[in-house]
């Protein structure tokens, strides 16, 4: 019995490659934006989970495409996020809590990545991942720019269920973050239902 797939050493190297890049970047101190952390390397952490939540929606398709590979995408996750909180001296409690929610996340995702590759719509699943992602994380940056606090609570925002959003927040958080958390699980539970559908009605045609 065969441990490994043909595809399973490329996978794996796309997604090494931008946590690698990501781990880099902060470890030589390189400033991502105007006003960025100084050092550098205290935003590690942030830059690490950041890179994971969006890499996962980007390559999902790929990268767990079945459990096999979900297990290891989750392994290395948990590894360069470890590297990270160790390089930002972080927290450990949020930090354990942000992993755990990017393994969640990861299973969501896995659960669509092979229902969505038989019909053949992965490009429309990461197109949507990544609305959720980038998507709700953009949200959040526009409100806050442009509609001052005075018009609305910080607490309670629509926009709490963003994987990125929630996994960044947990970060800081020593509590976990039930919204978004439920909203991760609720994509999860969605994927398991579709699959299971699609697996009844072909075994209702044979």
């Amino acid at each position: 019995m065969r441990l490994t797939k043909p595809g399973d050493a490329a996978a794996l190297a796309m997604w090494i490659a931008p946590q690698a890049a990501a781990l880099c970047a902060s470890a030589f101190r390189l400033p991502l934006s105007a006003g960025f952390a100084d050092p550098a390397e205290s935003a590690a952490l942030s830059v690490m989970l950041a890179t994971q939540v969006i890499a996962a929606a980007a390559l999902f398709p790929a990268v767990v495409a079945d459990v096999r590979r979900l297990a290891m995408a989750i392994a290395v996750a948990w590894a360069f996020a470890g590297l990270a909180c160790f390089l930002s001296a972080a927290a450990t409690e949020p930090a354990l809590l942000a992993m755990g929610h990017v393994a969640l996340w990861l299973g969501a995702l896995w659960a669509w990545a092979a229902p969505l590759a038989r019909g053949r719509w992965t490009g429309l699943g990461v197109a949507v991942a990544m609305l959720l992602t980038v998507g709700g994380a953009m949200a959040g940056y526009l409100h806050a720019e442009y509609r001052p606090l005075a018009q609305g609570t910080v607490s309670g925002r629509w926009w709490e269920w963003s994987p990125l959003l929630t996994t960044l927040s947990q970060a800081g958080e020593g509590a976990i973050l039930w919204p978004g958390w439920a909203a991760t699980a609720a994509v999860l539970a969605g994927g398991l239902a579709f699959h299971a559908a699609i697996r009844s009605r072909q075994c209702a045609a044979v």
